[in-house]
């Protein structure tokens, strides 16, 4: 119940955030869980941007003031980081395209504290791959070459020499079911940021969708994150994607229902009309019920991974590829240790 509750005033706060509401309402009962949940679900700066001037300004320099602090030197952070990364390739003959949150910094040439980051994600043509390795690892970064097999849709990590985010370099955007993302590099526009393009506001959406509902198997799993329904909240308020057009690309590749599905729990978080298919809003209700309670995504997740493994038995593609995986010793052991570990856990 508590869960449940922290996680419909996190709710409530990030729309008075997207709104910009004044400060009408009276904070949470809960102000602490309330902030706690937001952090675990990775909205702690658009709620903490929320409550504070719903508090009194002595507690808001106690509780929501580290928060805040600490969201804005991670966005200059990451946006230095990525700045850094164009100038390098350019200065090598080389762009990229900025996928996901790091799309947002290179399109304004601005921190973005309210999207956290983990790693930053960039395209390149599979033909540049290796000059664009060459350059980051000349600038100091480093990454375990040895696990890179050439069915990979990604390089390894490249770790940065120092603090800073890993960076994976794309070669393509999936292994499963991309026909939606087709073109995608051939319809980008140049960033604000030197060396690197972003891709257009209906690929931005396509891809978000894409990523979390088929790559990353959300929509097997029932779940979904807020920080994904922020995403979305910017790129369909913000830059103008069309929503009938994505949605399109996902009705011709057979995926409708998960794009619906997620267009149900999107407009659940911002309470917004949902649409009329019962089964997506069943689906977005599963969901955030999920979100109340990370035991119950975790057991989904391992549950999607288990039919994922046997699902790629009849996958061509994906077969191929965990050939070359377990030819590689590298990415064998990782495998292992991954195995192991997750035993221990389950």
């Amino acid at each position: 119940m508590a869960e449940t509750e922290a996680l419909e005033d996190v709710l409530r706060l990030m729309r008075a955030w997207d709104a910009g509401a004044p400060a009408e309402e009276a904070p949470p009962a809960n102000t602490l869980g309330a902030l706690a949940a937001a952090m675990r679900l990775g909205v702690g700066e658009p709620v903490a941007a929320a409550l504070a001037p719903r508090l009194p300004p002595a507690a808001a320099r106690l509780t929501l003031a580290p928060v805040r602090g600490a969201s804005a030197e991670a966005a200059a952070a990451a946006a230095a980081q990525l700045a850094g990364i164009g100038e390098t390739l350019r200065a090598a003959g080389l762009s990229a395209v900025a996928l996901k949150g790091a799309a947002f910094v290179a399109e304004s040439g601005r921190p973005a504290p309210w999207r956290p980051m983990i790693d930053l994600d960039l395209l390149v043509p599979r033909d540049r791959l290796e000059a664009a390795v060459a350059a980051l690892v000349a600038e100091g970064y480093r990454g375990d070459h040895r696990a890179h097999v050439a069915t990979d849709y990604h390089y390894p990590a490249l770790l940065p020499d120092g603090p800073g985010l890993s960076v994976e370099l794309h070669v393509d955007l999936g292994w499963r079911r991309t026909a939606p993302l087709a073109g995608l590099a051939d319809r980008t526009r140049p960033g604000t940021l030197p060396g690197l393009a972003v891709p257009a506001p209906d690929d931005r959406l396509t891809h978000l969708v894409h990523h979390a509902q088929i790559a990353d198997g959300g929509h097997a799993a029932r779940v979904a994150s807020l920080r994904a329904a922020l995403d979305w909240r910017r790129l369909t308020q913000d830059a103008g994607a069309d929503l009938a057009a994505a949605r399109a690309r996902f009705a011709e590749a057979g995926l409708a229902p998960a794009f619906d599905a997620f267009h149900a729990f999107a407009a659940a978080v911002w309470d917004e009309p949902a649409p009329p298919s019962r089964a997506a809003r069943r689906w977005a209700s599963d969901a955030l019920a999920a979100l109340a309670e990370p035991g119950l995504a975790r057991r989904r997740a391992r549950r999607f991974d288990a039919r994922r493994a046997l699902g790629a038995l009849g996958e061509p593609r994906l077969l191929a590829h965990a050939a070359a995986v377990i030819l590689n010793p590298t990415r064998l052991r990782r495998m292992s240790r991954g195995l192991i570990q997750s035993l221990r856990a389950g």
